[in-house]
């Protein structure tokens, strides 16, 4: 049989030729995408807790999660772990699709398109066939997807490193494929769980190390230094525990990690494996405004910024700050530390942001953002805000030794007067004396010795507080001396009051009431809250003396006057002394009230050290009473204000308190207990680091110096010895009459100059010294008789004689008023 094969009519493709054909269609392979997950992680130590959320997110169909978190933190090798163990518990037979993104590579990101073509090619679809549209593109995927879901079952897909939920928000699979994804950037996308990753804590830090470093003998304490260094961040454990097993010790990398300025350079292996790099990929994909405001952050110096902080540096509004504040955050650059918009660095990248503030910020620049901030915070603290201050007080210290060490003596003094004053009323006397003393060395170098005694003395009554007393005897003294030379014993409330204790503890009242009255004439007109606290000093001197009527009606006139005060510590203070009358009538009760209401002002006030103290004298009021419950709820509120605020030295003394009430209340192991607390206490707190008290500066040789030390004894100096030619060389030439008004005119200056010798050397609280015995001794006598010349016209000595008498008078009292000034010695309140 023969065949006549002819085609005709165009072109034929597959042309076949037999009798008997059978086709089978038959499918193209499909490949085993689980070969796409990356190689399981080495260690994913102490992450259960983050695995199990992810692992609940995959067991159910559909859905997925988007693992955020700083770079280097851990989130690609928590999630290829998670999956994993998705794999090998048959959770996606269907496989795994797995891509980078490259969000932070320092690439391109990738394209939807671009990762839904790859996605199609490894589902067995030919280049040829795909889409161009970047819709139909994702359609087709998504069509694939149902597809291999019925064929094979539910597929998971893990993109790596997103830089924006645009990237893969279209390609959603839906059904029951999962989708996992990582991203520096926090995320939001219909459908996926969020799930935030942070450093690890200091305990797992330690167990990571241990993990990595199994040969290399370490005690626990370097491993918490090391871990500590590293910011616990896993990357900068991993690299630590490279460099680590090179030098096969802690110690070389410890030394080099403590440095701050070289510890980013030193958690480097090489160009994948560094720090720094990994922080650059973010840095780098920050808009040019933010990258600024990051680094210009870094200049701040505390744990925590606030958004006027922030905004004060980069020079912008505080609203335009806050959503600037806000992308970083989502880019886990910064992290949120209150609900009140307050944010906080990473350890590692505040040095990031220095290193890049000092790379790319010119140093007038870095300069301006530095006072603009600075001037924000004296702002803000003139106000009292006792809130803001608590939060920024460490920030506020250390921007203070900042400008100090630079010189910036204008700026040290306007922030460290508020907050010295601040830290004060909180207790903190450590803190306290450490600001004052900057504040004291800034008077001093700008010769202001008024302000300098009145922060002596502010320095003495902390030290007081700390029981200090021979530190706190040096400053008051210093002050007494200053405000002696300047003539200013009583321009100064706080000195007159000085002296006024140590007059009524030595039982002479009627000197201390006096020198209140000298401290309440200094005053300023409308310092309401300076004259209670002056009515209130006499009140006790009242009452050291057994004067209770007196006392009450100086004590009566401070509530009339707190009436018109706003000052809620002065009216805490009148009901406080108004509590410790009562007690000396006998009358309990009504001292009891009196002290509440002074609690209650004093809590109003912020005034924690009057608090502390008013609180230990309620419990003893309320045990006396026999109200043990109320007693023990005084204790406990103070042992919470010494835990709120770290107030060490007070928590000793309240749980010493309560160890005695339940001693009292018959409990005698709780008291063990709380006593064996509060000598752990005292131990962990050791004692306070204060400064020692600081030299008080010499006399210096201004208007007031000079006039009072030279110019005023040479002048009565010249007229004495004017007075000895007139009536020694000259007789002749000068008259009787003219003698006399000479001479007349020497009497009332010497009788003038004895009363300044008085009041300057007497310290004006009227007890001559030596100094001032010889110098009336050597004025006074020749004084009398020339008065008593110009009187009767009778000469009781020849004028040779007393000429003479007046000049070397004149000359040695000259000598003793620049004595001060040659030796530095000075008469004390007791002399």
């Amino acid at each position: 049989m023969s065949a006549n094969n002819r085609i005709e009519g165009g072109r034929a493709e597959n042309v076949f030729q037999g009798e008997n054909f059978t086709f089978l269609t038959l499918e193209a392979p499909q490949p085993r995408l689980l070969d796409e997950l990356p190689l399981r992680p080495p260690l994913v130590a102490r992450r259960e807790a983050e695995l199990g959320r992810v692992l609940d997110a995959l067991r159910g169909p559909g859905g997925g999660v988007v693992v955020s978190g700083p770079p280097g933190c851990g989130k690609t090798a928590l999630v290829t772990e998670a999956a994993h163990r998705a794999v090998e518990r048959g959770w996606f037979p269907g496989g795994v699709l797995y891509a980078d993104l490259g969000g932070h590579s320092g690439e391109p990101p990738a394209d939807p398109a671009q990762l839904a073509g790859a996605f199609l090619r490894r589902l067995a679809v030919r280049g040829r066939h795909l889409p161009r549209d970047r819709g139909h593109l994702a359609a087709m995927l998504r069509g694939r997807l149902r597809e291999r879901a019925h064929s094979h079952g539910a597929v998971l897909l893990v993109l790596d490193d997103a830089a924006s939920a645009a990237q893969f928000a279209a390609l959603l699979p839906g059904g029951p494929h999962t989708v996992l994804v990582t991203s520096r950037t926090r995320l939001t996308v219909d459908g996926l769980d969020a799930l935030p990753l942070g450093v690890f804590s200091a305990e797992d830090s330690r167990t990571v190390l241990t993990a990595l470093l199994p040969k290399i003998p370490a005690n626990p304490a370097e491993l918490d230094e090391l871990a500590a260094l590293c910011g616990h961040l896993a990357l900068s454990l991993r690299v630590a525990a490279a460099r680590t097993e090179e030098d096969g010790t802690t110690g070389p990398l410890l030394a080099a990690l403590r440095a701050e300025n070289e510890r980013l350079a030193e958690l480097e292996v090489d160009e994948q494996f560094s720090v720094r790099a990994a922080f650059a990929a973010s840095y780098r994909a920050l808009s040019p405004a933010d990258a600024r405001l990051l680094r210009l952050l870094g200049l701040h110096p505390g744990r925590e910024i606030g958004p006027d902080a922030a905004a004060a540096l980069a020079g912008t509004t505080v609203a335009e700050t806050q959503r600037a504040l806000r992308r970083l955050v989502n880019a886990h650059l910064l992290e949120r530390a209150d609900e009140r918009g307050r944010v906080r660095f990473h350890d590692l990248w505040r040095l990031y942001a220095r290193e890049r503030l000092a790379a790319e910020e010119p140093r007038r620049k870095r300069e301006m953002a530095w006072q603009a901030l600075v001037e924000e915070w004296i702002r803000r603290a003139g106000q009292d805000d006792r809130a803001w201050l608590d939060r920024e007080q460490d920030a506020l210290l250390a921007a203070l030794e900042r400008d100090f060490a630079a010189g910036a003596h204008r700026r040290v003094a306007r922030l460290g007067v508020p907050l010295a004053r601040h830290l004060a009323l909180r207790a903190r006397p450590a803190e306290a004396l450490t600001v004052l003393d900057r504040l004291v060395a800034v008077a001093q170098r700008q010769g202001n010795r008024l302000t300098e005694a009145n922060l002596l003395l502010e320095m003495g009554a902390e030290y007081r507080q700390l029981g200090m007393a021979d530190a706190e005897e040096q400053c008051f003294h210093a002050a007494y001396v200053i405000c002696d030379q300047i003539g200013a014993l009583y321009q100064v409330p706080e000195l007159a009051h000085w002296l006024g204790d140590r007059l009524r503890q030595d039982g002479d009242f009627r000197e201390a009431r006096w020198c209140r009255r000298q401290a309440d004439s200094a005053r300023a007109p409308g310092d309401l809250a300076g004259r209670i606290q002056d009515l209130n000093r006499l009140a006790l001197d009242h009452l050291a003396e057994g004067s209770l009527p007196r006392a009450r009606e100086r004590l009566e006139a401070a509530r009339r006057l707190g009436k018109g005060c706003s000052d809620r510590a002065a009216r805490a203070l009148t009901r406080a002394t108004l509590a410790e009358l009562c007690l000396a009538q006998g009358k309990p009760r009504q001292a009891l009230d009196h002290l509440r209401r002074s609690l209650s002002h004093s809590r109003a006030a912020g005034d924690l050290r009057s608090l502390l103290d008013r609180l230990a004298l309620a419990h003893r009021l309320e045990a006396a009473g026999h109200h043990p419950d109320r007693a023990r709820a005084r204790l406990a509120e103070g042992l919470e204000i010494c835990r709120a605020y770290q107030l060490p030295a007070r928590e000793r003394e309240f749980t010493e308190l309560l160890a005695a009430w339940h001693q009292g209340q018959g409990d005698h192991r709780q008291a063990e207990t709380l006593r064996a607390a509060a000598g752990r206490i005292a131990t962990e707190a050791g004692g306070p680091a204060v400064p020692v008290p600081p030299r008080p500066s010499g006399p210096r040789l201004d208007a007031i110096t000079v006039t009072r030390y030279f110019l005023w004894p040479w002048a009565l100096l010249l007229c004495s010895l004017t007075g000895l030619l007139a009536t020694t060389l000259l007789p002749g030439l000068v008259p009787v009459s003219g003698s006399a008004a000479l001479w007349g005119g020497l009497s009332a200056m010497g009788a003038g100059r004895v009363w300044g010798q008085y009041y300057t050397w007497s310290g004006g609280i009227r007890r001559p010294v030596w100094q001032l015995k010889v110098s009336m001794a050597l004025q006074v006598p020749p004084a009398f008789a020339w008065a008593a010349w110009l009187l009767d016209g009778q000469h009781p000595v020849p004028p040779t004689v007393l000429s003479q008498l007046v000049w070397w008078g004149f000359m040695a009292d000259g000598a003793l008023s620049m004595l001060p000034y040659v030796s530095g010695r000075y008469g004390t309140p007791r002399d």
